[in-house]
């Protein structure tokens, strides 16, 4: 028994880390080719260091900021803390960017998929066609409500994770030894000396560096997790970082030092497992980043409803939204989530878009916090008295003010190197926000609508209940409405239909004495002008004498128990039904009837 629950709480301890072992894997073996792909050749091996230099800065604010507000507020999500502190859109804000980083993660993760799957099969002009595959077959599980296990994805991240190692240990060893590179994937097109560039140029390979920073932000606060467990640990933080660390830096030496043009557009261990292992290496190594590529897909799809459901838990979206039984909203938000994503997938990857849209959402996000941050210091300073938690709020305070600082100075610096992409980016954070606004700000006004001024009104009894059970032939599940409305022992039962066809009505007249139902039947209109308007009206003449009387509309409700069943049986709601809603005093019943499976008729 121990040992059983030592295992599953080490199964759980592995789930909550693999999504940011795997976020920063993926950022190991793709951030260096970010920042080759930013310069045109050719490429500066000094910018590229300068870039690095600029990239661990960048951690280090990130690591500083994230860590002090998980020890500050550890049990409130940075949505929550923005909706208090700052405001209901600030709030919406954040959850907005973090929902476009997951999202743009997932393009990645399928980008390298798709880059590990070239080093088996040549796919030429189908490779982008391959890569919106990808991305929207890998989001189904999701939309199913079945995703993918945590057991498989931990397995995908490992493989991957660990051959990079491999990889990058192997080629020290190499050149510890001095052995030569095996293949013949040494290009020139990387200077020694540093290169004249323009503005933009260098703004875009430090906005590129900056993406593994962005990627720590953003894994280091879980969606819906317990309350201790909402931050991720600043040991398991740090390790990983500085993994990352270690394998950017390296790969960034190699890179430069062995010249790696030639197949490291997109990813340079690929090159350096081939120059070391030939075709062989990069085959496997090729095929363990596909196993990262897709466990990194499958992750990032699976925190997007997640995420959804805590902001219905934090109140900023509807409450029904954090249910597991919703499928209805998933389904269309994941599916129009995987469609947008699939759609700019070729735009994000084939060019630095998807990067510095990424950067310039977590780092919005990572201003906005700090903003959050700062205003708590100083709600704290106006209530607390105590002098270990006034002089902890004025350091978080001007703390917190240095990192938003850091935070929109690298969005100004998103702004320099492409306007273009930070206004697209602009545009995809504000659209879902003033979308979010929109509607709750409209569902606030119904509710204030329906909240009663005076609880004393409208709770008059009514005198009778009227009984009326709608019908078009005497068969199971009429004669089970039937025996419901009796049940309900009303002022009075009445049963109607209209008279459509002559024949059919005779011979539910027959049917109907034939059966004796101590229930009256109605037959309503002529087979010349038989209409739903008879029904209407009959049901306002029950009211018409005693306003202040209810009228139970009866109708029986076939459920089908297969697909086969639900094709031949109508679902739509009935044209008089909807009608009678619209009616004062009436109230509708349906009575279900659950049609017996083929298999049980045999």
């Amino acid at each position: 028994m121990m040992m059983n629950s030592i295992l599953r709480h080490f199964a759980s301890s592995i789930a909550r880390g693999t999504v940011a072992m795997g976020a920063l894997g993926l950022s190991a073996i793709v951030a260096p080719a970010m920042v080759m792909r930013a310069q045109d050749p050719p490429v500066s091996g000094a910018l590229i260091y300068s870039s690095l230099f600029f990239g661990l800065l960048a951690i280090v604010v990130v690591m500083a900021q994230v860590m002090w507000a998980g020890k500050l507020a550890p049990r409130r999500s940075s949505t929550r803390l923005a909706a208090t502190y700052v405001g209901e859109s600030a709030g919406l804000l954040v959850s907005a960017a973090r929902y476009l980083a997951f999202t743009i993660m997932a393009v990645f993760g399928a980008a390298l998929t798709v880059e590990g799957l070239t080093t088996i099969v040549s796919l030429g002009d189908a490779e982008p066609w391959v890569l919106i595959a990808v991305v929207a077959l890998m989001a189904l599980p999701t939309i199913l409500g079945k995703p993918v296990s945590w057991r498989l994805v931990f397995l995908g991240v490992v493989i991957g994770v660990g051959t990079l190692g491999c990889v990058l240990a192997l080629a020290l060893v190499n050149e510890v030894m001095g052995n030569e590179p095996v293949g013949d994937f040494v290009a020139s097109g990387i200077s020694d000396v540093y290169v004249q560039r323009d503005v933009h140029v260098v703004a875009e390979s430090l906005v590129t560096a900056a993406f593994p920073a962005a990627v720590i932000a953003l894994i280091s606060e879980r969606s819906l997790s317990r309350v201790g467990q909402r931050r991720l640990p600043a040991r398991r933080l740090i390790i990983l970082t500085a993994l990352a660390v270690i394998a950017i830096s390296v790969t960034s030496y190699f890179t430069v030092t062995l010249h790696l043009r030639a197949l490291s557009e997109n990813v340079p261990t690929l090159a350096l497992a081939a120059s070391y292992l030939g075709r062989p290496g990069y085959v496997v190594t090729g095929i363990a980043y596909m196993c990262l590529g897709l466990a990194v897909t499958s992750a990032a799809y699976w925190s997007l409803p997640r995420h959804i459901s805590e902001l219905a838990v934090e109140r900023l979206l509807p409450q029904y939204l954090a249910s597991d039984d919703v499928t209805r909203p998933r389904i269309i938000s994941m599916g129009l989530t995987a469609l947008l994503a699939a759609i700019f997938s070729p735009a994000l990857t084939d060019s630095q878009a998807g990067t510095v849209i990424f950067v310039f959402a977590v780092f919005t996000m990572l201003a906005i916090s700090s903003i959050t941050m700062v205003a708590r210091g100083r709600s704290v300073l106006k209530e607390s008295v105590d002098r270990t938690e006034r002089s902890s709020a004025k350091a978080s305070a001007i703390g917190f003010t240095v990192c938003g600082v850091a935070a929109v100075g690298m969005v100004v610096l998103v702004i320099v190197a492409n306007a273009a992409w930070a206004l697209f980016s602009t545009f995809a954070l504000a659209f879902p926000v003033a979308l979010l606004l929109f509607f709750r700000r409209g569902r606030v006004r119904a509710v204030q609508k329906l909240t009663p001024t005076d609880l004393t009104a409208g709770r008059t009894l009514p005198t009778r209940v009227h009984g009326v059970v709608l019908l078009t032939r005497l068969d199971m599940p009429t004669l089970r409405a039937l025996t419901f409305a009796r049940a309900a022992r009303l002022s009075s039962l009445t049963a109607v239909t209209l008279d459509f066809e002559a024949d059919a009505t005779a011979a539910l007249r027959a049917e109907w004495k034939e059966a004796s139902i101590p229930v009256n039947l109605t037959v309503l209109g002529t087979p010349q002008g038989a209409s739903t308007s008879h029904i209407v009206d009959f049901v306002r003449s029950l009211r018409a004498l005693r306003p202040s009387d209810i009228v139970m509309v009866f109708l029986p409700r076939i459920i089908a128990a297969s697909m086969w069943q639900r094709f031949f049986i109508r679902h739509t709601t009935p044209r008089v039904v909807s009608a009678l809603r619209l009616e004062e005093g009436v109230v509708i019943c349906e009575v279900p009837y659950q049609l017996a499976p083929e298999e049980a008729d045999e």
